[in-house]
């Protein structure tokens, strides 16, 4: 009796201690994202609203995979650059893919760490700029991903893959099958290459969409502006929502 007594008085003792774990690990977590780095939780925390246009609702379509694209360069300095945007769109209810190519110059708000590295400011500024804060290429791919999310009204990007702008080039021709095949010979080189995508998911992704068929290219309509040093690309708002609405959106059922 005295000996399964204590192992029933052991087992409640590991209860109890697990749960004040969890409880401390989570407060902890709570405390990180609230306090400590206000304003840097993940892309994926951030679910994509429903919208109204024209009388019509729209909600965010979850048969899509969206990946963006960053292709990196160096500038004279031989100090690392963002020279290429692009949005890989996968649509699984029609079997095909798309593209939504981003200007490296297009003026828009973005988050960036503020002087304390304790929160976020909000600076308005070139696209291209995003990828210069963080103090390692993970922090700058958060950064540029986070800055595309908000400018396309806070978009769910599934994963982001820098590399080099040659293949972001490359890429751009391939097919669906052929643009997985040059990333997985990416990651088999582990060349210049940062993704937050596990090389088993990219495999699973290649095997699922290497029938898909291009559908078509898009780029946000807007006008170029150049003031001596001051270049940049001014989207039409307003076009960029419908834009918005017909790669990222669909029509809620029953309207």
């Amino acid at each position: 009796m005295k000996h399964r007594n204590y192992w029933k008085k052991l087992a409640f003792f590991v209860a109890v201690l697990l749960l004040v774990l969890t409880v401390l690990y989570g407060g902890l977590r709570f405390l990180e994202a609230t306090v400590l780095r206000p304003g840097l939780q993940s892309d994926r925390e951030t679910v994509s609203r429903t919208v109204v246009k024209d009388g019509i609702e729209y909600y965010p379509r979850r048969d899509i995979t969206v990946i963006l694209m960053l292709g990196i360069g160096a500038d004279s300095a031989e100090q690392e650059q963002l020279e290429a945007i692009e949005l890989l769109i996968f649509d699984e209810k029609n079997a095909s893919w798309s593209t939504l190519q981003l200007s490296c110059d297009t003026v828009l708000d973005m988050h960036v760490p503020d002087e304390e590295g304790m929160g976020t400011d909000v600076i308005r500024d070139r696209l291209a700029l995003s990828y210069t804060y963080g103090d390692d290429p993970e922090k700058r791919c958060h950064n540029t991903r986070r800055a595309v999310s908000d400018f396309l009204n806070g978009i769910t990007i599934d994963y982001y893959i820098a590399a080099g702008v040659d293949l972001i080039d490359r890429l751009r021709d391939a097919s669906a099958d052929a643009a997985f095949d040059l990333l997985s010979e990416a990651y088999s080189a582990a060349a210049d290459l940062v993704t937050d995508c596990p090389v088993h998911t990219l495999i699973s992704m290649g095997t699922r969409y290497q029938d898909y068929q291009f559908a078509s290219t898009h780029m946000p309509v807007g006008e170029g502006t150049a003031d001596g040093e001051n270049i940049g690309f001014h989207a039409d708002r307003d076009k960029l929502d419908e834009l918005v609405i017909e790669l990222f959106y669909a029509p809620k059922p029953g309207q």
